[in-house]
């Protein structure tokens, strides 16, 4: 069973991971630390990979406990969304229309661009 670990600290690594549960009694078959792909920065979160037979003991005895000073979150983890991180933000088409009117919004003089939902802006440059 695979799961998620969060809150971890950010000096944590994966020998420190696997030692933290096997002082809980736990087999461990991997351990993955998320790490930013630019800086190499763990991203405080990682992801354990348990026998199916430990995954519920596991959650209910080691989700809370102390970690190197930080509670540690965990629980079963979920396949990630189509796409990945950020993917169920659907992008939003901006409707913009420009009116050269001085009056055409509330009284802005000049160009003004104004969205679809009725926010006015008004244009210093293309």
């Amino acid at each position: 069973m695979r799961l998620y670990v969060g809150n971890l600290p950010f000096k944590a690594n994966e020998s420190d991971l696997e030692s933290f549960f096997s002082q809980a009694g736990v087999s461990v078959n991997q351990i993955s630390i998320m790490r930013d792909k630019f800086s190499g920065e763990a991203r405080g979160f990682g992801f354990v990979d348990v026998p199916d037979s430990d995954g519920e003991t596991v959650v209910r005895s080691c989700n809370g406990k102390e970690f190197m000073g930080r509670a540690l979150v965990i629980n079963e983890a979920r396949p990630m969304s189509p796409g990945g991180a950020g993917a169920a933000i659907e992008p939003v088409p901006v409707v913009v229309a420009i009116a050269a009117a001085a009056s055409a919004v509330d009284g802005v003089k000049g160009p003004v661009a104004v969205a679809a939902d009725g926010i006015a802006a008004r244009v210093t440059s293309w």
